[in-house]
């Protein structure tokens, strides 16, 4: 059942209605270079909660291509997250690194279509040639090799004849562009690095902004949603396609990501954490990660509930994290039972009452309409929370004072009579 009508979804049943695609396919498209966050949480929900909604599917798929930061544990940490927040990809999961050999084909069309290069200008030279918000960039004097040219450094990279940065093939687009992105942005890079799956067949590697739009393309997705942090890179996502003359293509549509105050959610710095040794790995309770909120306890309902009540939009906000853990106490009061503990012990002696008891305690308040309760013991001493007690009650103290009588939860009503402290 659709539970609310978010622009996304608003997207979604517009296209439907058109004919634009018959099937809505969705995909998660995480970076195996870290375990996942509560961030990643709400694209999971989103991606996979539109595809239930409207009868599609979802794809999770691995996006490797930079060997050098990619690892096999964080994909099992990925694979760990999603199931465990109860969803199901379709099929067996993808990676990128599938689609190398057909990537690599439309990175040749691009270059015979003389709409992409290769560069040989220097990291420093390609960031002074961009130019700036206000200022046009100036396209490398490379730009005017020929396609034969283009073509033959091309198969010379993917053959590893070329240092790491020597060369670099980039789209031929405008370097005066409005938005940045589009000046002429980079393809294919060398990467002397063994992949962890492709092993050494690869020496080029294609960046996210080649590779995701095509990978979408492959798999047939429909909606590819995705963070406003992206939402500058959604004119290259068109262009390439859209070059390449791709018919039942893919588009993106972006939502703000989810920002918690006092919480860190970035993987470069979360990896900084964990390579320093100042946590306890990537599932310490202290960390925002999936794998740490369910170390802490959390329930993937909590979480799932969280980010639903913050909903999807367009611009970014802060959430307190005040939200999130009413989240997890709400989801835990209809399920678990609970117990009370002394952490501070106040001696309390009743002096009217001899003898022993058990006393029925619920596990469950009166407003949880399930059974169960436990054995209490009770006499005539007895240790309450020290905070419970106050011999100067500041103004609205609703606890014991020696004035003023309180009920012991599940039991009777005591007062205090004298106060004895250690000499």
């Amino acid at each position: 059942m659709i539970q609310s009508k978010d622009f996304l979804r608003v997207k979604v049943e517009e296209d439907l209605q058109v004919g634009k695609y018959k099937k809505i396919i969705t995909r998660f498209p995480p970076e195996p270079n870290g375990f996942p966050h509560i961030g990643h949480a709400k694209s999971i929900g989103i991606n996979f909660g539109i595809a239930h909604d409207y009868q599609g599917h979802c794809n999770l798929r691995m996006d490797d291509t930079n060997p050098s930061t990619e690892d096999t544990q964080y994909v099992e940490a990925l694979k760990e997250a999603v199931e465990w927040l109860g969803f199901a990809w379709e099929g067996k999961v993808r990676y990128t690194s599938d689609y190398f050999p057909q990537l690599h084909e439309y990175a040749i069309a691009l270059i015979k279509m003389g709409k992409a290069y290769i560069d040989s200008l220097d990291e420093e030279e390609i960031r002074e040639y961009r130019g700036t918000v206000k200022e046009a960039g100036k396209r490398s004097k490379y730009a005017k090799r020929s396609v034969e040219e283009n073509l033959d450094l091309f198969e010379r990279m993917k053959k590893g004849e070329f240092k790491d940065g020597e060369h670099i093939l980039r789209a031929k687009i405008d370097m005066s562009a409005s938005n940045m992105k589009m000046r002429d942005p980079l393809l294919y890079r060398i990467r002397h690095a063994t992949h962890f799956r492709a092993g050494d067949a690869w020496s080029i590697y294609p960046l996210y902004d080649f590779a995701h739009c095509l990978s979408d393309y492959i798999e047939g997705v429909s909606h590819s949603i995705c963070t406003l942090e992206f939402e500058n890179n959604r004119d290259i996502y068109n262009w390439v396609l859209d070059t390449l003359g791709l018919s039942s293509r893919p588009y993106q549509h972006e939502f703000a990501r989810l920002g918690i105050n006092y919480t860190v959610m970035s993987k470069r710095k979360l990896l900084e954490l964990v390579k320093d040794g100042q946590v306890k790995g990537w599932d310490d309770p202290r960390l925002p990660t999936i794998a740490g909120y369910k170390r802490r306890g959390y329930t993937p309902e909590s979480i799932l509930n969280f980010c639903d009540q913050i909903g999807i939009s367009k611009a970014n906000s802060l959430v307190d994290v005040a939200q999130l853990e009413f989240c997890i106490r709400d989801d835990l009061n209809s399920k678990v039972p609970r117990v009370m503990a002394v952490l501070d012990p106040l001696k309390v002696t009743i002096t009217n009452y001899e003898g022993e008891e058990e006393i029925d305690a619920s596990y469950y308040p009166h407003d949880v309409p399930k059974e169960g309760y436990r054995k209490l013991p009770f006499s005539s001493t007895l240790y309450i929370e020290r905070d419970d007690f106050s011999e100067n009650p500041p103004k609205g103290y609703y606890r014991l004072t020696p004035s003023q009588s309180v009920r012991l939860k599940h039991a009777y009503i005591i007062s205090c009579q004298e106060i004895i402290k250690d000499s």
